[in-house]
This record gives C-alpha cells, sequence and structure tokens, in this order.
C-alpha cells in the first residue's frame, strides 16, 4: 500500500510497514485464488462423476429401448431369445457399474426408498428373465415392452435432474467465483498496485481459462450424448432410431417427388461360429470391416445403419427400378465376400440381403423393413449368400412358418404329439441286424401328420431341437434298455444335430440319460451331419474322443453330401460312416455315383471304419454294394421305419427273407 509517513517516523519502520501490507495483500489474494481454484477443481471432479453418470443413463435408456424393441419384434420374429439375453446383460453391467458411482459419491439417486428407478430395473430384469425362462406370450412380451419403456423414461429423467444439478451449482459457482474476482480486485485497488496488477492477471487469466476449458468439455460431454443417442458407438453407422428417422424423411421425399426408395437388409452369414472361434474382440473388428465395406459400396447421400448384431440396413433414395435395388444389394454382398488380408485367421464373410420397395412393398417405415426382413429371412432359407425381394406371397408364407413355429413351441413343450419309429440296419454277409436308427415323427391335432424334413429345420433354427434331441435320446435309449431287457440286443443310432453337438453340456447329457435309462454304452450310437465336424475339426475330435471313452459308437450320416474332402476323417475317433440315399438311389444308372459309393467303402476301410448304405431299395442296388465290400444297409428293401413294437418281429425273422447275395 501507499502510505505517507510521520516526518517522525523512522525510515526503516515505514518499509517494514509497507512490506508487511504487501505481505498481508500477497496472502489475501493468493487465499481468493487458491479458494476458487479448489472450488473449480472440485466442480470438474464432481462434473466428470456426473457425466459419466449422464452417459451411464443414457446407455441404459437406449438399452432399454432396445429390449422393448426385441419384446416387440419377438410377436413377429424367432431366433430373438439371444439378443434379448445379450442386452439384459450389458443392462445388468451398466446399472451395476452406475450403482458403484454413485455409492462413491454418496449418492442415493438410485437406491433411495423414493426412487422408482431400481424397482423399474428390477421389474424389466425380471421380466426379461421370465421370456427367456421361456414364456413368451402375448402378455409376457407386453409386459416387457412396457417395464422397458418405463425403465427408459427413468433413466431419462434421472439424466435431465443430474444436468439440471450440474446448471444450478454451476451458476453458483460463478458467483463465487464473482465474489472472489471482486475481492482481488479490491485489494488490487487498495495496493495501489504496479507490484500485483501482472500477478491479477495472470490469476483472471488462468480462472478464465480454467472455466474456458470447463464450458469446451461439457460442450464434448453433450455432443457425445447426442452421438450416442443417434449412431452406433462400434461401427460409426447411424443407430437404429437414426435409421427409422431417416428412413422417414426419405419416404416423404419419395412421396413429394414420386420417386423409389429401397430397403436392403443385410445379415452377415454364420456370424455367432466367428465369434466362438476367433473370440468377441475380433469378431467386433470384422463388424467395422464390414461396415466400411457397405459405405463404400453405396452414395453418401444414402444412409447405412447398424440394425442389429450382425444386421445393416441400407436406404437408397432415387432408384429407377427393383432391379437397381438388386445389383445395389450384389455390389454390397461382393464387396463384403472380398478376401480380408491381416494378421491372424482371416475368415471370409458372406451376407444375406432382403430388398423392399416403395411404394411397391409398402409406405411406411415399418411395412419396408419388415417386408426386407422377411426377405431376408427367404434368402437364408435357400442358403445364404444371395439375395431375395420381398412379395407378398412371403407375407402369407410367413404367417404359415409362425404358426408352425407356435404348434412346435407348444409340441415341445408337451412331448405327447411326437413319437419315435425305428428303420433296422442288417448286416450284408450274413443278413443279421444289427440294430436301429431312430427317427421322429410329429403329428399335430391341427396341422395333421407333419414330416420331419418342415419341422427339423425350424426346430434348428429356433433352438428348440435341443430340448426336442433331448427327449429324442432319452426315449430312444429307454426303449433300447426294454428291448436289452427282453434278450434283444440291439444298438440304437441317434441323429444329433448340430446346435445340440456344439452344446457344452453334450457329454453330461448322454452320460446322464445312460445313468437313468441303465443302456449299456456301447448300444448308443450317435450319428452326426458331415458339416457338424468341419465347422471346427478340432473342437470335434476333443468332443468325439469324450464321447467314446463313455463307450458309445460315433457314426457319420449322409455322408458324401456336405463336404467335399475325405482328408478330416483322418485322426476323427469314429466307428462308421453312412453312404448318403442319393449315391445309392442313382449307382445302378450312374457310372460316376457307383465309382463314388466304391470310391467311399475303399477309403473308409482303410481308416477302419465300418461302411453302411442308406436308402437300399432294390435287390439291385443291394448287390451292388455288397460287390464293393460295403458292411451293412439299410432301406425300403428290408423295412420301413417301423413303431418299436413291431422290431422285435423283424428281429425274429417274421419278415420275408431276402435274396441272398454272392
Amino acid at each position: 500500500m501507499f502510505f505517507t509517513s510521520q516526518s517522525n517516523t523512522p525510515a526503516s519502520t515505514v518499509t517494514r510497514r509497507l512490506t508487511a501490507m504487501h505481505v498481508i495483500g500477497l496472502t489475501a489474494i493468493a487465499a481468493a485464488a487458491i479458494i476458487s481454484t479448489w472450488l473449480v477443481r472440485a466442480e470438474l471432479t464432481r462434473q466428470e462423476i456426473e457425466t459419466e453418470v449422464i452417459a451411464s443413463a443414457n446407455r441404459q435408456a437406449a438399452i432399454g429401448s432396445e429390449i422393448g424393441a426385441i419384446a416387440g419384434a419377438m410377436g413377429m420374429q424367432s431366433g430373438l431369445a439371444l439378443d434379448l439375453k445379450d442386452e439384459l446383460g450389458n443392462l445388468r453391467s451398466e446399472f451395476g457399474a452406475l450403482q458403484l458411482v454413485l455409492d462413491a459419491t454418496d449418492n442415493d439417486v438410485i437406491s433411495s426408498p423414493t426412487s422408482p428407478v431400481q424397482p423399474a430395473f428390477v421389474g424389466l430384469v425380471l421380466s426379461a428373465e421370465r421370456i427367456l425362462d421361456g414364456d413368451t406370450s402375448p402378455e409376457q412380451l407386453d409386459d416387457l415392452g412396457r417395464r422397458a419403456e418405463l425403465f427408459r423414461s427413468y433413466m431419462e429423467l434421472t439424466t435431465a435432474e443430474f444436468a439440471d444439478t450440474t446448471r444450478a451449482r454451476v451458476k453458483d459457482l460463478k458467483r463465487v467465483q464473482l465474489s472472489l474476482l471482486q475481492l482481488t480486485l479490491l485489494l488490487l485497488v487498495i495496493e495501489g498496485l504496479v507490484l500485483f496488477r501482472p500477478a491479477a492477471k495472470r490469476i483472471r487469466a488462468g480462472l478464465a481459462a480454467q472455466q474456458e476449458r470447463h464450458e469446451q468439455e461439457r460442450d464434448k460431454d453433450q455432443q457425445r450424448l447426442t452421438y450416442l443417442s443417434q449412431f452406433d458407438p462400434l461401427t460409426g453407422l447411424a443407430n437404429r432410431a437414426l435409421l427409422h428417422d431417416r428412413l422417414a424423411q426419405a419416404l416423404e421425399r419419395a412421396k413429394r417427388d414420386d420417386d423409389m426408395v429401397a430397403v436392403i437388409l443385410i445379415d452377415l452369414d454364420q456370424f455367432s461360429l466367428v465369434n466362438e472361434r476367433l473370440g468377441q474382440d475380433r469378431g467386433d473388428d470384422l463388424l467395422k470391416l464390414t461396415a466400411q465395406r457397405i459405405d463404400g459400396s453405396i452414395r453418401s447421400s444414402d444412409t447405412t445403419a447398424r440394425s442389429g448384431g450382425n444386421e445393416f440396413t441400407v436406404v437408397v433414395e432415387g432408384i429407377t427400378s427393383t432391379q437397381h435395388a438388386g445389383r445395389i444389394a450384389e455390389k454390397i454382398l461382393d464387396s463384403i465376400a472380398q478376401p480380408i488380408t491381416g494378421k491372424g485367421q482371416a475368415p471370409s464373410l458372406t451376407a444375406t440381403a432382403g430388398i423392399a420397395v416403395y411404394p411397391e412393398d409398402g409406405d411406411g417405415v415399418d411395412d419396408l423393413l419388415q417386408g426386407a426382413d422377411l426377405a431376408m429371412y427367404t434368402a437364408k432359407s435357400l442358403g445364404g449368400g444371395n439375395y431375395r425381394y420381398f412379395t407378398h406371397e412371403l407375407r402369407a408364407r410367413t404367417s404359415s412358418r409362425l404358426r408352425l413355429i407356435d404348434a412346435l413351441r407348444v409340441a415341445v413343450d408337451a412331448r405327447t404329439p411326437f413319437q419315435l419309429v425305428y428303420q433296422p440296419k442288417i448286416r450284408i454277409d450274413d443278413q443279421q441286424i444289427l440294430g436301429v436308427e431312430a427317427l421322429i415323427r410329429w403329428k399335430d391335432s391341427k396341422l395333421g401328420d407333419v414330416p420331419p424334413a418342415r419341422f427339423i429345420p425350424h426346430a434348428e433354427e429356433t433352438g428348440l431341437i435341443i430340448p426336442l434331441g433331448d427327449w429324442v435320446l432319452e426315449e430312444a435309449c429307454q426303449q433300447a434298455k426294454a428291448w436289452h431287457d427282453a434278450s434283444h440286443d440291439l444298438s440304437v443310432a441317434v441323429n444329433i444335430a448340430a446346435r445340440q453337438f456344439r452344446a457344452p453340456d453334450l457329454l453330461g447329457t448322454v452320460s446322464g440319460v445312460l445313468e437313468r435309462t441303465g443302456l449299456p454304452p456301447h448300444l448308443l450310437e450317435l450319428e452326426l451331419t458331415e458339416s457338424t465336424l468341419v465347422d471346427d475339426v478340432v473342437k470335434a475330435r476333443r468332443t468325439l474322443h469324450d464321447i467314446r471313452k463313455l463307450g458309445v459308437k460315433v457314426s457319420i450320416d449322409d455322408f458324401g453330401t456336405g463336404y467335399s474332402s475325405l482328408s478330416y476323417l483322418k485322426g476323427l475317433p469314429l466307428d462308421a460312416l453312412k453312404i448318403d440315399r442319393s449315391f445309392i438311389k442313382d449307382a445302378i444308372s450312374q457310372p460316376e455315383d457307383a465309382a463314388i459309393v466304391n470310391a467311399i467303402i475303399q477309403i473308409a476301410h482303410s481308416l477302419k471304419l465300418k461302411v453302411i448304405a442308406e436308402g437300399v431299395e432294390t435287390t439291385e442296388q443291394l448287390e451292388l454294394v455288397a460287390t464293393m465290400g460295403c458292411d451293412s444297409f439299410q432301406g425300403y428293401l428290408l423295412s420301413k421305419p417301423v413303431p418299436p413294437e413291431v422290431v422285435p418281429g423283424v428281429v425274429s425273422g417274421s419278415l420275408p427273407p431276402l435274396r441272398a447275395v454272392s
């Protein structure tokens, strides 16, 4: 400060007083700066936590919306249980992480007795678990949809409350900062101050810079929240919500300009196997690569969205015809199927597409998306790797398909509409019956006799093949045990589907059935298709070794139709292979098929495998495979599949004897 000293005051005293006052002023200014800095840092720390809470709440709201969408879609589509399970796991993880953050800050916005968030979360989880446990009734699906919407609303409300609290506190902080700045300025004025002026400038500049950084961070967080609400965080593509919005806008423009719009739904083929073999991280890399390839195949004005786990949707405006949309789909599928370069395993990807076009196939967002979905599933049923257009006949066929699947679910739960019939297998050299193959039949009260070729694919698609296959295994083993107790030592062969074979508890299932039924293991034979084994030969080899250790036999069914090489047989622990009936049928008239049958028999024998010819219907066919050295056969020449009570009559020789084969 500036002082006017008395004439009788020594100069040293004045200097000391000036120094003391400068020190006091500096201390006061420093204290004001420290307090301001502490308040800002505390506020920034708190806002970092609240930003994390807001982001988590928004993610959970998006997950709730996704669960609601799945609940709505499960009424029209099948195979969404895994998507629901994944989303439920994501929700639990996010909610648990959010609760840990709030507990660490002593914030009870969720755990408070008056908060509706916790009960809404619990209700949503319980409703979803009931669906995963098998209750997919319309009422349960509606309940899940309502609870998902309620949970989403509460989480959005939580986000708004946190944002309001933050804004109010920022206003208070600004007022405190203003007061501290005013105090600092007052001290500077009182000091007169040349010494403190630079320091004051630095303090003000520092506070202004901190405030500016804080505002910039808040703007970035807001932009991030906006981005997450509209875009997929993995691929950067539009998400389902933004897809609906852009498609609606595209349709408005098309209606105004009398134009056409195409919706192309793309689904990666067998992508679940990629995740199983290579892991989730590699799967995510391939999804990002697929997104880039799709985006590179269309115009920048078109929209690409990730509409599901491995599903992508493209909206193309201004097409000139339905065929024009088909050419775009071909370009996209060709781009996805291009070889993948890079380190590590790089599987080739293929995809299947469905196309719906405005105005031919519908004039609304939902109509076009559902139409493209139906077309895509039709293409999948034809083997995948292709595309199909939506037709109104598809919708009718889909309704029939859904009725069949619903009836199948009821039948699998009840078990009673199913029965097993058995087709004997006979040894060629002495015409002794070795065993039987168990085959399933379904007679529905409304649908009548439903052939296996019609309902088995749907059972595999929906996952019902696992409980159905378990029932077949148990029923066949019980019957074989009854024959064994009656002194008929007939082995029973049971077909194992690919999803059953890949299930982690297959070994426990087989050993459990053998233990419950008391069937000697050597009287059970499991039949697997080639494609089931070649999907993952290393894993298949381990599983087959474990099954063989139980004493159970293993054979390959329908051999020759699923794979082009016999090399994978080497090293697999097998007992027999069955030549597919299509080769046997044409072996008499087609020398090429006869040569294939002969080659299979010779190679199988070199690998110490028994060979069974399927579908033998004539003595000429039997004589041919016998001369080639085939060990056994089954087919209508011996017997059609028969009920279990008829089998002992076949064994006892009550059927007409076969003509001897030289």
